[in-house]
């Protein structure tokens, strides 16, 4: 007994602990934002304002195949142009150096941990960085140009329903402002990112005893509940974007419920 008391770290110890992982992970990514803004903000802007679009074709029959539309971006005030390169270096740095981030948290997680369960945290710490990753991807080469299409295609619809109408003098214009353009793609990566860390949270949670697979089993309505309230707060006033994020974050916490669940039976 007295050989586990020794292993413990007290209160104040593991305040300091978080104090030093703090701040080891908020150097990294600003180091990486210095670095990305100096050499490298041009090319980060382009990436984020001309994405790929899908042309998808199978059989010589078409799946998926995107227009890409045209915005004639307004930057507002003189400013917006620094101040938006200024936050596309911020979280390209905070991507850049998102592994040693991920492993700062998992390493104070696993200080407060059992020996035993702290396994799960070198196995588990790999695979958040790489679900992270999968989740901002998944949103630029898929969700981010379906959405920019939706979104151009909301303004020419209502074009074209008063075209006929001669006393119509509104017309919707392809243009947007800058900085909401870049952050609506900065936003909705991100928490695409840790939207695809769902699953990875259930295992671990129902693994190390924190939480029971039946409670998340019970609490199915409420979590669809927050993932609607969440995609309504994060997503843009549109309902295409809404349920763009909010179908497939329920669809990953049905599928953390199937891992934990096929994890559990394994065990002896």
């Amino acid at each position: 007994m007295p050989d586990v008391e020794e292993q413990r770290m007290t209160f104040g110890e593991h305040l300091d602990d978080l104090r030093r992982r703090v701040f080891l992970a908020v150097l990294a990514p600003l180091v990486g934002s210095i670095v990305c803004y100096v050499w490298f903000r041009n090319e980060l802007l382009h990436i984020i304002l001309d994405p790929p679009f899908p042309a998808w074709r199978l059989g010589g029959h078409d799946l998926l195949v995107l227009t890409p539309p045209h915005f004639d971006l307004n930057p507002a005030t003189p400013y917006t142009a620094l101040v938006t390169l200024m936050m596309v270096s911020l979280i390209a740095g905070l991507i850049l150096t998102s592994p040693w981030v991920f492993y700062q948290i998992w390493a104070f997680v696993g200080a407060a941990l059992k020996p035993r369960e702290r396994r799960f945290v070198r196995i588990y710490g790999p695979f958040s960085l790489l679900l992270f990753l999968t989740g901002v991807l998944f949103f630029y080469f898929l969700i981010y140009p379906v959405a920019l299409c939706c979104l151009a295609n909301f303004g020419q619809a209502f074009n074209a329903s008063v075209a006929d109408d001669p006393s119509a003098h509104v017309r919707i214009m392809p243009s947007a402002m800058l900085a909401d353009f870049v952050n609506f793609a900065l936003m909705l990566g991100f928490v695409f990112g840790l939207m695809f860390e769902t699953p990875l949270v259930i295992l671990f949670l129902g693994r190390v005893g924190i939480v029971q697979l039946e409670t998340f089993r019970r609490q199915r309505k409420i979590a669809c509940m927050v993932i609607v309230i969440v995609a309504g707060l994060v997503a843009p006033p549109d309902p295409y974007s809404m349920i763009a994020l909010a179908i497939p974050m329920y669809g990953l916490y049905e599928l953390g419920l199937l891992l934990l669940r096929l994890t559990t039976k394994r065990e002896p």
